[in-house]
């Protein structure tokens, strides 16, 4: 879910929910839940409070809720910034509750702790499924007398359309923290793909609740892990093709770590992106793949055109998905460019090749480029910035954001905030690499770009591995300021981009920095895009940034 898909389900009315087919009615006191919960099952201690901000700067309230409201961010503050999430999603969601104007006492705190987990996300519907209801913080149950609890499977596309009946539980623990309510479903039969798990949470008849997960199921998926293992330890060399027939199965267990998200897209940036990876295809993919290297070919190496591709990233213990597109004039003698895209905040490795259609590819080819568009660890590992952003020059980024704040601009860093970075940086730079050295790029003709979070990663990797670049290309991200490493500017080639209609970073932060450049001896080309949003502005100047990198090679 993006923000504004967030705030649109806590700005509707929280009176007189139904359940579905259950007959039973949600009190406004206990509709709280309903509208707030959900954000406590899904959302980060940073993203409510990203929701809470962008809530009080769009819903005018009396001064006394204002004042119990800022009470409460300041006590979450703290908490959040030593670790302490769980209490701080609560406070949090206490401030939501009050800024919308809704109840929160002991029953609507206990109902929206209230969390729906499982065993596992990919599941094997051949094995037993695993599901328990627990809390994402302390709230002890009003309910002495216990909860009923009723389990359904909904179709992923209609999840008003019940596929399967778990089963209706009684539960009595009023600490579902400390003894989470374990149950136990069998999911053979139903068809390889996503779901959505439901759990309806209720006191009498009195529903408290509508918890809600996605899973999605492959048959068999354990055993034909196994069976590929087994023919791949016969194989010897052929290390990319062999991430790429191992991923479907590596990518299912960082989801159920925790790690990944099943359904991508929830995030402004790649709201279009809403489709999920097919398990199911993709192990049929892998098996077909599977037979070239047991036949001595490598079907991958050099392979023109678009592609995913993967590797082993060691220092990560996972394998690492990667796209790449080599237009068609390429051969093992040539020595053709490469351009390296880095993704916004909570995009992947496939946004700009889906985004906007062949916009990329087509210039790619026009002008005989290689691209290579990383996932960078994480959706949002920040491409090796951690901390708080420079200050920017002249006031804020955003449009009233704080001074130096930009779009994917870092929180003030933790050491997993630091190391998640650390890893996104080394997965780009291991990428560059690889490509390089596969299709024999030419090294003095090497080029960065990128959006949002991308191109403050474009700054930040532009001018820390200034020696490697021909030239470099961020859009939408104002990061240069007091602070920056100006230095290393000097001889690169660098264009900007900016949107005039972008909400995140404000046309005017962009002016600011471009003069605050250029009072330094740095006039750099400025494009700003007539009518660009946050997101359009780099594809609607792609064919300038193309051109301006076709101009400069590395002495």
């Amino acid at each position: 879910m993006s923000i504004v898909q967030i705030i649109a389900v806590i700005l509707v009315s929280a009176v007189g929910l139904q359940a579905q087919g259950s007959g039973q009615t949600t009190p406004p006191e206990a509709a709280v839940a309903a509208a707030v919960a959900s954000l406590g099952q899904y959302q980060t201690a940073q993203r409510l409070s990203q929701i809470l901000r962008t809530l009080q700067t769009n819903l005018k309230v009396s001064e006394n809720v204002k004042a119990e409201v800022d009470k409460l961010a300041a006590e979450a503050a703290p908490l959040q910034s030593a670790g302490n999430t769980s209490e701080a999603r609560r406070i949090l969601l206490h401030a939501i509750a009050v800024q919308r104007g809704l109840p929160w006492n002991e029953k609507t705190a206990f109902s929206a702790s209230l969390r729906l987990q499982t065993n596992a996300v990919v599941t094997d519907s051949s094995r037993m499924f695993y599901g328990r209801l627990t809390q994402s913080y302390a709230a002890p149950s009003p309910y002495s007398d216990g909860l009923r609890l009723h389990v359904t499977v909904a179709d992923f596309a209609a999840p008003g359309k019940v596929v399967r009946d778990l089963g209706t539980f009684s539960v009595f623990a009023r600490d579902l923290l400390d003894a989470p309510f374990n149950f136990s479903a069998a999911l053979e039969g139903l068809p390889d793909g996503p779901y959505q798990l439901a759990a309806e949470v209720a006191h009498e008849t009195e529903l408290l609740g509508r918890l809600t997960t996605n899973i999605l199921t492959v048959g068999d998926f354990e055993g034909q892990r196994a069976a590929i293992e087994a023919r791949l330890a016969k194989i010897k060399g052929f290390e990319g093709t062999k991430a790429t027939i191992r991923y479907p199965f590596d990518y299912a267990r960082v989801i159920n770590l925790g790690s990944r998200d099943l359904i991508p897209g929830r995030n402004p940036e790649d709201n279009a992106n809403n489709d999920y990876f097919d398990f199911s295809a993709e192990v049929h993919n892998s098996l077909t793949l599977l037979k070239s290297p047991e036949s001595g070919k490598d079907p991958l190496f050099r392979i023109k055109g678009e592609r995913e591709r993967h590797y082993y990233f060691a220092d990560a213990g996972e394998i690492m998905p990667y796209r790449v597109f080599v237009p068609s004039k390429y051969t093992e003698k040539t020595k053709l460019p490469l351009v390296v895209v880095l993704h916004g905040s909570g995009a992947d490795q496939d946004t700009y090749f889906k985004r906007r259609g062949p916009v990329l590819t087509t210039e790619a080819e026009k002008h005989g480029f290689i691209i290579v568009t990383p996932l960078g660890y994480r959706p949002t590992g920040g491409w090796g910035r951690t901390g708080a952003p420079v200050a920017a020059p002249g006031g804020a980024g955003r449009r009233g954001g704080a001074p130096g704040a930009e779009a994917g601009a870092p929180a003030p860093a933790d050491r997993g905030r630091q190391v998640t970075s650390e890893l996104s940086e080394k997965d780009a730079l291991n990428l560059i690499e690889l490509v390089a050295n596969e299709y024999g790029v030419d090294r003095s003709r090497m080029y960065l770009m990128g959006n949002s979070m991308g191109g403050a990663g474009t700054w930040y990797l532009g001018t820390k591995f200034a020696e490697r670049w021909a030239a470099i290309a961020p859009c939408a991200a104002t990061s240069v300021g007091e602070g920056f490493p100006l230095d290393r500017l000097k001889g690169l080639p660098v264009i900007y981009t900016n949107g005039d209609q972008d909400m995140t970073v404000s046309v005017d932060g962009a002016r600011r920095m471009i003069q605050w450049l250029k009072e330094r001896g740095y006039d750099i080309p400025y494009t700003e895009v007539k009518g660009g949003t946050h997101d359009m502005a780099i594809w609607q100047n792609l064919p300038q940034i193309f051109d301006f990198f076709e101009k400069y090679r590395r002495q």
